[in-house]
């Protein structure tokens, strides 16, 4: 980096330019292996100035090398152009909801995946995006938690894919390298407990087969780009339907699993009130009570 910004300054000097010391920032990024050490670069004689986060054309760069900072960045954006919208459109009886959602897809999604092209998505930063997502949505269609309504029946009712499969669709329907297809879907492929994390390739069948595309013959249809968009457009409807189809088999499924719960009857009986408990441990926290009540009125 030193040899770097030397070689600029000389280059600087060359062409009768000169470099404001007190704007330009020095911001060094390492790998997850090594420790942060701010470094010490010098222009003019000047030591410049180190930082931990830069903003370059809209994007959060950050010394910790993670995209924590840019998806807040990202959430706090598009919560501040939804409040916008919702004070903007909330008291007009003649928008209609299918414009409103039109408004929302719009405005607020690409604010919220700006610059997604450049992600690699874990689960954690996925949840946070999905959860302002679904969030605006049931806004927007007046449902509340009171309704129980799951996030697939939002989803169909809004006629909008959830946020892991649209920030996906638009990855692959703007580049044509499968590389950016599978950056979304990194959080799809979990190791095993106890096992080692997955890496970068061990995605790129999962996002290919997602497609329908043949793993065995994807590098044939990437070496030319308009084959390679016609090819991810005309999947992109069975991409959806298989992405809705997966949420509504894991739905029915925790269901299933929450119906099958044993319904023992309880074995612990309290012998003051006669209330029936499963676990010895609530008894004993609810004989506690009877014990304050008895010395309270004597």
């Amino acid at each position: 980096m030193r040899q770097g910004m030397n070689r600029f300054s000389t280059a600087c000097r060359d062409f009768s330019l000169t470099i404001s010391t007190k704007k330009t920032e020095v911001l060094h990024q390492l790998t997850s292996q090594k420790t942060h050490m701010e470094p010490t670069i010098t222009s003019e004689g000047e030591i410049l100035k180190a930082v931990d986060k830069f903003i370059h054309l809209g994007i959060t760069l950050s010394t910790s090398v993670n995209i924590d900072t840019e998806v807040d960045t990202c959430i706090i954006k598009a919560s501040s152009v939804f409040r916008w919208l919702w004070e903007l459109v909330r008291e007009r009886r003649c928008v209609k909801l299918s414009t409103k959602l039109k408004m929302y897809k719009a405005v607020i999604l690409p604010t919220l995946l700006y610059a997604c092209e450049t992600w690699i998505v874990y689960e954690r930063p996925a949840k946070k995006l999905n959860c302002l997502h679904m969030n605006s949505l049931r806004r927007l269609l007046k449902i509340t938690w009171q309704d129980k309504v799951p996030d697939t029946a939002v989803l169909s009712q809004a006629g909008l894919p959830s946020i892991y499969t649209q920030a996906t669709l638009y990855i692959c329907q703007t580049y044509a390298s499968p590389r950016y297809c599978s950056m979304v879907n990194w959080w799809k492929t979990n190791a095993h407990k106890g096992g080692q994390k997955k890496h970068f390739k061990d995605t790129l069948k999962v996002s290919l087969k997602s497609f329908g595309l043949d793993p065995d013959t994807w590098e044939i249809l990437a070496q030319y780009r308009p084959t390679w968009q016609s090819c991810i457009s005309k999947d992109t409807t069975s991409y959806k339907q298989s992405s809705t189809a997966e949420a509504q088999k894991k739905l029915e499924l925790c269901k299933f699993i929450a119906n099958s719960l044993p319904t023992n009857p309880a074995d612990h009986l309290c012998l003051t009130c006669g209330r029936a408990f499963r676990a010895l441990i609530r008894l004993i926290s609810h004989s506690r009570t009877h014990r304050a009540q008895s010395t309270s009125s004597t």
